[in-house]
């Protein structure tokens, strides 16, 4: 039994834009230089392969820990109390798939750029229809800074994905009063931080809209679609060691 897709003509505007600027991003990648800030993720996704790597040789927290504070003293740059979801990405996909290499970081950074742009498409057209969705997605990507973001090795789009790709969730179980769809949404806007730190205000923003919009009756499922969520970060936030790696080796460098 075939399925049949059939795009609308600014789904198919879409797919034209969207191509064009894969190609043009490509191009940029390849033929630009490596900022500092790209520098320091690309080593902390180094940091996060070479840790996953080397996993089984480890015994204990403490030789990862050492294992840390070694790599610090050898990469400077190295700092992992960032959010880590581009890194993980890049050190497992990225890394594996095209080598250890600043192609591959900066491709990371794409693919996560041009997935946020379907899930903006998408999201915008639920809401708005797909005239709307494109104009959003043409000024949304055209700017100077998206640009940058997408063709660099910088976080900042994996952060993207997940928020709209939960902004979609909740659009869908605000229609259906569905607390599993709100549920989905809470846990993906937990990944947006686990991308960009900022993306935190999702819990708060989307917990109060569902309340201004009389969805009180489900008071308890939102405050455990979006409290769950929410918690698993701040123990993120306090069990992470890597500020104290880097401040104990600050501290005996003096």
């Amino acid at each position: 039994m075939s399925m049949d897709i059939k795009l609308g003509r600014e789904d198919k505007v879409f797919v034209a834009f969207a191509l064009a600027y894969a190609i043009i991003m490509i191009y940029l990648a390849v033929n630009s230089s490596f900022g500092p800030d790209e520098g320091t993720h690309a080593t902390v996704a180094l940091f996060y392969r070479d840790v996953l790597s080397n996993m089984f040789k480890f015994n204990s927290f403490g030789q990862i820990w050492d294992f840390g504070q070694e790599y610090l003293a050898h990469y400077p740059k190295l700092q992992v109390t960032y959010p880590p979801l581009w890194h993980l990405t890049t050190a497992v996909v990225f890394y594996t798939v095209f080598g250890v290499n600043a192609v591959a970081a900066k491709l990371s950074s794409l693919f996560f750029s041009l997935a946020s742009m379907t899930l903006l498409y998408a999201f915008v057209k639920r809401m708005f229809g797909p005239q709307a969705s494109l104009v959003a997605v043409f000024f949304f990507y055209a700017n100077a800074v998206s640009i940058v973001f997408s063709h660099r090795a910088l976080i900042d789009f994996s952060a993207y994905l997940f928020v709209f790709a939960s902004l979609l969730a909740f659009s869908r179980a605000f229609e259906t009063r569905d607390w599993k769809l709100y549920a989905l949404s809470g846990f993906l806007a937990f990944l947006a931080v686990m991308g960009q730190r900022p993306a935190i205000l999702l819990f708060p923003f989307l917990f109060l809209y569902a309340l201004a919009k009389n969805e009180r009756k489900n008071l308890v499922p939102l405050t455990i679609a979006f409290a769950v969520p929410f918690v698993l970060y701040v123990a993120f936030i306090v069990g992470i060691g890597g500020l104290a790696i880097n401040y104990n080796v600050v501290q005996e460098a003096g």
